[in-house]
């Protein structure tokens, strides 16, 4: 018999200096045309801008996924020179100091009909901030969970079970992550993340291991 799955613990950032930092990996087409998706669960009371999982340079050049100040979550793709972007936050807010399954998935369709964010298993109504053909998506920039650019609008509060996939997860694959609100392995999804980081669970300080078959481990950096 297999042993249960168990998670016990997650990360805490302080909303100051804390990141994980996985380095130069994990890059998108150019032009936004690759498939993405992004899970990850959060609990925070925020009331400023955070950033959750991100791989940017400059100003916003790349993508991400972060909370704005109301709560709302977020996904950026693209660059703000000539607002070449695909730029949707959810209507909905999530800074109730409760825990939250955020799934982001993008099809590679360079706009925004083929962006879906989900929260608790729940297909979340989008407000569209832009929606044109991304450019300067690819970047030498750092992977990072909890800040921007390692140095950039840090987050405050829990993140667990971050997830990186090279596809668009359908909305059966969103539900099996969800899992009525309890974490489980993510490497018995019909599609496995490339990148899967338990952030505590099984992990040694200063290393966050990295779970999926991607071998990209991140370094918990200005952390406890």
């Amino acid at each position: 018999i297999a042993p249960s799955f168990s998670n016990t613990k997650s990360l805490v950032f302080d909303g100051v200096d804390d990141f994980v930092n996985m380095g130069n990996v994990l890059n998108l087409a150019n032009d936004g045309s690759d498939a993405v998706s992004i899970s990850l669960w959060l609990k925070t009371s925020l009331s400023s801008l955070g950033y959750l999982v991100s791989k940017q340079t400059g100003f916003t050049d790349g993508y991400a996924v972060f909370m704005l100040p109301t709560g709302a979550i977020c996904f950026y793709l693209g660059s703000s020179g000539s607002s070449a972007r695909i730029y949707a936050c959810t209507q909905n807010t999530f800074n109730n100091g409760n825990w939250h399954n955020i799934v982001v998935t993008y099809d590679g369709s360079q706009d925004v009909s083929g962006l879906n964010i989900y929260v608790n298993n729940t297909l979340e109504t989008l407000t569209v901030f832009t929606n044109n053909t991304p450019n300067n998506v690819s970047n030498s920039g750092s992977f990072t969970i909890g800040m921007r650019n390692g140095n950039a609008r840090p987050y405050l509060g829990h993140i667990d079970e971050v997830a990186y996939f090279t596809s668009e997860l359908s909305a059966s694959d969103v539900t099996s992550i969800y899992n009525s609100g309890v974490p489980n392995n993510l490497n018995d999804l019909s599609t496995p993340p490339l990148s899967w980081w338990r952030n505590g669970d099984g992990d040694t300080f200063p290393t966050l291991t990295d779970n999926g078959s991607g071998s990209n481990n991140g370094t918990m950096t200005n952390m406890t």
